[in-house]
């Protein structure tokens, strides 16, 4: 009986259980953020469930470090509502270019100014920076995530 059960389990397969998803060599995972306000602000500290998604395994893409969902519209016609960015903390950010900011506690996607951050659509306003504010920059905009 012995040596039959011994056959019996050398002649099936295992069972396998994937607990993470099976990515490719081509692609890799990057936290994906809810949104960024592009237009009134979303408060982002802690109030948000992170997920991943895979993104191409590219060299331009090993700079990414997470995506966010834009949400309004003051940065069209370059980011839509409903958009995903990419966002690398690893460049430089310089005047002219678009970035994550948290404002106070919330997030937007803007284009950095000398003295605001600027909205792309001419009917939104722009947000001009006082001393007494509270900004951080979360990263420069690299891409969109095309799905």
């Amino acid at each position: 009986k012995e040596a039959e059960r011994m056959a019996e389990l050398e002649a099936s397969r295992p069972t396998v259980i994937d607990i993470q998803p099976h990515l490719e060599d081509s692609t890799r995972l990057i936290e994906y953020h809810r949104s960024a306000s592009a237009g009134t602000g979303v408060f982002i500290l802690g109030s948000e469930g992170v997920e991943q998604i895979p993104i191409p395994n590219t060299p331009e893409n090993r700079k990414v470090d997470y995506a966010i969902k834009v949400s309004g519209s003051s940065m069209e016609p370059d980011y839509f509502d409903g958009d995903i960015v990419l966002v690398s903390q690893k460049v430089e950010l310089n005047h002219g270019d678009v970035g994550i900011f948290i404002v106070n506690n919330d997030a937007y996607i803007k284009e950095y100014g000398e003295t605001e951050l600027i909205s792309r659509n001419p009917d939104a306003d722009n947000i001009i920076i006082s001393e007494y504010d509270n900004i951080v920059c979360m990263g420069k905009v690299v891409g969109k995530y095309e799905v």
